[in-house]
């Protein structure tokens, strides 16, 4: 997520302490009447405790919607409030490392939300005598797709007599970390790629667009980390209300294919309903051996390397325990080689016990690959591409090496392939 600096002494005067999610539709929510409904609330926390138990087996951490209405200046009410910030967020519940990521995540947005209200809104604020309060109303929506989940944000804020709506997104993975469009795509920049997929939107519907847009224009009104969703077949990205419309049309989106996103080898050296899966599984091999530098051949990765990407793997799934048999036989899926028996002593901490392998927390995404191009010489596939260090997209990410990814077609291969060879070089 994009990090802005924080004034913490406005938030700390706001006390900013916020979370919850209801639906809401794109269009935004109506400014509430303070009088009429919002709830007591305490000094002590401004929480309105959650109305609804926990959300659960969704496939993901269990969640819950919580809501925080904060009146300003410190020490004021409903009735005598300059401004309004009525809140409501995610809170993930769970007491493990995937919630603590995704609540961090959604910290550092409520943050930055204080200091949007707290220095851009409330100096603005102007209550007339006998109407409501200015406010900034925040709802949100969550949608599951796939190994991702969507949290959409939506501000509806009014002051100064003018009002705006803005969009905030996060797409978390199942192991809580928040994913950029570059780490989904693979794509170390997908910046001018996502452009020309807006540019030909716009095109077929000019008239509802400025006039002589470019794609100088289309890509600073894009957020390639916190204004995009997943969806079953591809993207939607959103572009902020009068960046490329008039305003009245509101928050833009644009439906992106995956495709719009594939390396030009794909359809042809590879199919186009593999190559998601193998780019993944790249990922997953690069985050296990780039820190210590490992690569391996004859489809015989060491302990380290493979305890690491079928941890990362079995993360994705939500799976921590695995019989023997089954850990042994998930391997043989994604190798051609042997197994390595050592895992329990010199694996990334992945336990043994009772004939059960307890799996080791997964490699954070330090690493990503983006595939460049590919050969295919009968059953072998070589696929070569960028070592990224970092959230690919960031401006500290780095391409720090080259990788080579050697597979060999099979049917008992989950993805069609097993891995024969990994380079890094």
């Amino acid at each position: 997520m994009k990090r802005t600096a924080l004034f913490l002494a406005a938030l700390m005067a706001a006390s900013l302490a916020l979370s919850g999610c209801g639906a809401a539709a794109p269009g935004g929510a109506a400014t509430p009447s303070p009088a009429a409904v919002i709830p007591a609330i305490t000094p002590a926390n401004g929480e309105i405790p959650p109305t609804e138990a926990p959300v659960q087996n969704t496939g993901f951490t269990a969640y819950e919607l919580r809501q925080q209405i904060v009146y300003y200046p410190e020490g004021s009410g409903a009735n005598d409030a300059e401004y309004l910030l009525d809140a409501t967020l995610p809170f993930f519940t769970a007491q493990d490392e995937a919630a603590a990521r995704m609540n961090e995540s959604v910290e550092l947005y409520r943050a930055e939300l204080g200091e949007r209200v707290a220095v851009e809104r409330l100096p603005f604020a102007d209550r007339a005598s006998g109407e409501d309060a200015p406010s900034t109303v925040v709802t949100c929506e969550m949608e599951f797709v796939g190994d991702y989940l969507n949290v959409s944000l939506y501000e509806d804020a009014s002051y100064g007599g003018s009002a705006e709506q803005a969009l905030h997104t996060f797409v978390f993975d199942r192991t809580g970390l928040e994913r950029s469009l570059a780490s989904l795509t693979g794509v170390f920049d997908p910046s001018d790629l996502a452009a020309q997929q807006v540019l030909n939107e716009i095109a077929r519907n000019a008239s509802m667009y400025y006039g002589d847009i470019t794609a100088e224009n289309v890509k600073p009104a894009l957020d390639l980390f916190n204004a995009f969703a997943v969806t079953d077949t591809g993207y939607v990205l959103y572009a902020a209300t009068g960046s490329l419309a008039k305003p009245e049309l509101g928050i833009l989106s644009f439906a992106v294919e995956k495709a719009a996103f594939y390396p030009e080898f794909v359809g042809d050296t590879v199919p186009a309903n593999r190559y998601e899966a193998l780019q993944n599984a790249a990922d997953l091999m690069a985050r296990a051996c780039a820190s210590e530098y490992l690569s391996f051949s004859g489809g015989n990765p060491d302990a380290l390397a493979a305890s690491g990407f079928l941890s990362g793997l079995l993360a994705k799934r939500g799976i921590k325990e695995l019989s023997e048999q089954e850990y042994k036989a998930l391997f043989a899926a994604y190798f051609t080689g042997a197994f390595p028996e050592d895992i329990a002593t010199a694996g990334d901490g992945t336990a043994l016990a009772n004939g059960v392998y307890t799996v080791a927390d997964a490699p954070l995404a330090t690493y990503a690959v983006e595939l460049i191009d590919a050969r295919l010489d009968s059953d072998r596939l070589t696929l070569n591409g960028n070592l990224i260090y970092g959230v690919p997209g960031e401006a500290d990410a780095a391409v720090v090496a080259g990788v080579e990814v050697v597979l060999i077609a099979g049917d008992a291969a989950e993805v069609g392939y097993r891995f024969e060879g990994f380079a890094i070089f």
